[in-house]
């Protein structure tokens, strides 16, 4: 899944793809485009599932990676959400961060 770099090849096809994680872990990622967005799952044999989602926002003008922590160490999950601007866009950059569970893309709501 990372080759040289970080650099990484999804297939946003909706198959499951078994990959080795950090530390050699197996993992099964999936990746498929939901509502406009284009949401990675990984889910490892301990029982982690992580969920990034990236979505256009603001017209084309700003990106949102939001990363869902689930299972594992973690009682309730963890979000965490980043917000890129178009260079030159009007608005300022933002970051949060959750540790209360926030509606999923999933359940209704947008990233």
């Amino acid at each position: 899944m990372r080759g040289q770099g970080g650099l990484r090849i999804l297939r946003p096809d909706g198959r499951k793809q078994a990959r080795e994680g950090p530390g050699g872990e197996p993992l099964e990622i999936q990746a498929e485009w939901r509502e406009g967005a284009l949401v990675v799952e990984s889910k490892s044999e301990r029982g982690m599932t992580t969920t990034e989602t990236y979505a256009l926002a603001q017209g084309g003008q700003a990106l949102v990676v939001s990363l869902r922590l689930e299972g594992g160490p973690f009682g309730e999950p963890l979000i965490f959400r980043t917000h890129y601007d178009l260079e030159g866009a009007e608005t300022e950059p933002k970051r949060t961060s959750k540790v209360r569970p926030s509606r999923h893309p999933d359940e209704g709501s947008t990233p």
